[in-house]
């Protein structure tokens, strides 16, 4: 808000030789994040690091997603890490093309910038409540547990309130900074999406203030 864009600098890298995705399952909290901790201390130069949790019977409740992409050499050595790295904790499974990470169609998305070291219980925690309200419910944990995302399909509006209701609960027991980033416009009348007060609110108005005194910019 205190600045106008005016250059553009894009750098550019040649598209990769191979692109490639293993997904590893777990039917257990611990085993993953056992596996997540060592992905995650490895500093494995990773497409992306993603990690799944849903109720569903026909498979497993968690499916940590890694892709890859370098030349045919450089993605070798990535399977070959991530399969060291996963040892006995995981099943690995070679997946053709890839896995959509989409939200799938949900009407309702939440997100929270959460602590990688707590990502996982907070998803569980989170995903538990949420399917005794919804079917279906999704979580996601994004950049190896920097960001988790409740995604569900919800058909009436007593689901919507109850889904604010719980994620609001989770926001103020600490499990992160929460925003709803995708529910009805009629909800969104009644509800403010960022769900509480902006940390530095005021120090960010003062600046504001300071160097756009005539409110030029956005």
């Amino acid at each position: 808000t205190l600045a106008v864009i005016a250059d553009v600098t894009l750098r550019t890298q040649p598209r990769p030789e191979v692109v490639d995705q293993c997904t590893l399952n777990f039917t257990d909290e611990r085993s993953l994040e056992e596996v997540r901790q060592r992905l995650f201390s490895s500093r494995l130069p990773l497409r992306s690091f993603d990690i799944v949790g849903e109720h569903d019977r026909e498979r497993p409740p968690w499916r940590m997603v890694l892709s890859m992409e370098g030349t045919a050499k450089q993605v070798e050595y990535l399977r070959k890490s991530i399969t060291t790295l996963a040892r006995e904790e995981a099943c690995r499974i070679d997946v053709p093309g890839s896995i959509t990470l989409s939200d799938g169609g949900a009407n309702f998305v939440a997100r929270f910038t959460v602590t990688p070291s707590t990502a996982v219980h907070d998803a569980s925690m989170l995903l538990g409540r949420a399917h005794t309200i919804v079917e279906g419910a999704r979580a996601l944990l994004e950049c190896g547990g920097a960001l988790l995302r409740l995604r569900a399909t919800c058909t009436c509006r007593e689901e919507f309130a109850a889904l604010i209701q719980l994620c609001k609960a989770q926001n103020e027991a600490g499990v992160g900074a929460l925003l709803l980033e995708k529910i009805p416009n009629e909800q969104k009348r009644d509800v403010d999406v960022w769900c509480g007060p902006i940390y530095g609110l005021h120090l960010m108005r003062r600046i504001k203030a300071k160097f756009d005194p005539n409110a030029v910019l956005a």
